[in-house]
């Protein structure tokens, strides 16, 4: 029995010693906000200018690959969230995402619904798809998401 606790003992010091240390790949952006080590969005509301410079940046001008998005995010002061694969900005209420082929941003505005919608969807090139509109979480904010993704063949 003794034997048997000694044994785990060794076991669980090898699986502690064996843990990383958080690093700068996998860390918040400085600033970001954090609930329990997560990166979390900002509060601020994005106008629609911001809306459009970000949804043209992360999304319009990186299709139909997406390959840059992260990288242009991070620079922009994004921090991951690893479990969910979304990037939020620190001060800002945003999120962007590249999962599954397409990018999706899903962000809070005070704008009314109409101008965001007709200063988003003229950007999208026409070998896209597009979806825009309201999100509801459980916070009770609205928020809105935009999402392109390649035409099918």
């Amino acid at each position: 029995m003794i034997n048997r606790i000694g044994i785990l003992a060794v076991l669980v010091a090898a699986l502690a010693a064996c843990q990383s240390s958080p690093d700068s790949e996998n860390a918040p952006a400085a600033g970001a906000s954090e609930t329990a080590g997560i990166a979390t969005p900002g509060s601020l509301p994005i106008s629609v200018e911001r809306a459009t410079q970000l949804f043209t940046d992360l999304c319009v001008q990186q299709a139909p690959f997406f390959s840059g998005t992260v990288a242009i995010a991070i620079a922009d002061g994004f921090a991951p969230e690893p479990f969910m694969g979304t990037y939020f900005h620190p001060t800002e209420n945003l999120s962007v995402t590249t999962r599954e082929g397409r990018c999706s941003i899903i962000f809070a505005s005070d704008a009314d619904r109409q101008v965001l919608q007709d200063s988003l969807i003229p950007l999208v090139p026409d070998n896209m798809l597009v979806v825009f509109g309201p999100q509801r979480f459980a916070s009770g904010n609205e928020y809105y998401a935009i999402s392109i993704a390649p035409r099918p063949s």
